[in-house]
């Protein structure tokens, strides 16, 4: 080794016992490396104290094995998973889909436990504290609100229901102002919050009339809640629902009655976990629904995103928990118009 001055790749590759183009795969990640030979090579850097010219590259821990958990598993292209094997290959790590269930008995030896692992949903907190206490680092993609013992990566469910609000407002829906049909789940105070505050941003005020929260997010909770709107004397000319099954109900229930999406009505659903290009609406019974105006977050964004936060998790173990926010954005489709005018609109079935 030579005395003094910056330390070069070549001495990092002498001392590593490798050649000159491996220790720059190990760093470029151009050519894969196995998990052995990157350890000694940043052993080596570390010893050394060497850095990588021209770029910022962590030398903690390498990220080499991740576990990507979901329940109930799916047999279709999910854009989250597309997302999330995007961005492992790009930190050149091996991400393996594991049913929620398997994960406990597959994992009991240590060895064959991955580095850390993407949960899906809401998971069991009691499954998150078992993965913890073996070691095996955790991120959740979920809904906001809920309150798990790892970090986590949400939609931006505030900005959702404003965006939702703002754009109904704007498509002059304003007397009475768009009803908000939400569940009592994690996602409401934001969903909540996010409608309130386009509503001042409009100089509107809400109404209690105009606010449900059903026991449930289902279609069933959806349906019933908008039976109750449009038994009003003033049933609202626009409603937005907490999720895309809450939106199926007030659908269907708009559909019984005879009322028309979007000539007479129209519906906004909240979907922080939406696919990236939003399919139309299952039929429901309406001769023909209008594909759902949507507001949500990139699933394909959503599991790159929990892919990277998690192996700066394996890297830095020793972090404070933390939560990501993935932006949302609104895609208009055919069951939003503007009003026309101040028509009432049907209240009874038939």
């Amino acid at each position: 080794m030579r005395g003094g001055g910056r330390p070069t790749l070549q001495e990092v590759a002498t001392l590593a016992g490798v050649s000159m183009g491996t220790a720059s795969s190990t760093f470029t990640r151009r050519q894969p490396v196995a998990r052995q030979t990157r350890d000694a090579v940043l052993k080596a850097a570390d010893a050394l104290g060497y850095r990588p010219r021209g770029r910022a590259v962590p030398l903690g821990r390498p990220v080499t094995a991740l576990a990507l958990l979901t329940d109930p598993p799916t047999s279709s292209p999910d854009p989250l998973h597309v997302g999330a094997h995007q961005a492992a290959t790009e930190l050149g790590a091996a991400l393996t889909v594991v049913p929620v269930g398997d994960a406990v008995v597959r994992w009991a030896v240590p060895r064959d436990r991955p580095q850390g692992a993407l949960l899906v949903g809401a998971p069991d907190p009691r499954l998150v504290r078992h993965l913890r206490e073996a070691g095996v680092p955790c991120v959740v993609i979920q809904p906001g609100g809920i309150d798990q013992p790892a970090d986590a990566v949400r939609p931006h469910d505030r900005r959702a229901a404003f965006l939702a609000t703002d754009h109904l407002l704007r498509l002059g829906h304003r007397i009475p102002p768009p009803a908000l049909v939400i569940g009592r789940d994690g996602a409401a105070a934001d969903q909540l919050a996010g409608h309130r505050a386009a509503l001042r941003h409009h100089q509107r005020s809400g109404h209690a009339d105009y606010l449900r929260l059903p026991a449930g997010s289902a279609t069933a909770d959806g349906r019933a809640a908008a039976d109750a709107l449009f038994d009003l004397v003033r049933p609202p000319t626009a409603v937005v629902c907490g999720s895309v099954a809450l939106a199926r109900g007030v659908l269907a229930a708009l559909a019984e009655r005879g009322i028309a999406v979007p000539g007479a009505v129209s519906v906004v659903a909240l979907d922080g976990l939406t696919s990236s290009s939003p399919d139309p609406l299952d039929r429901i019974g309406a001769p023909d629904p209008a594909p759902l105006t949507v507001v949500g977050a990139d699933r394909l964004l959503l599991g790159a995103e929990g892919i990277r936060h998690l192996a700066q998790r394996v890297r830095q173990p020793d972090l404070p928990r933390r939560v990501t926010l993935v932006d949302v954005s609104l895609r208009a489709a055919a069951a939003t118009t503007r009003a026309t005018g101040g028509g009432q609109v049907a209240q009874r079935r038939g």
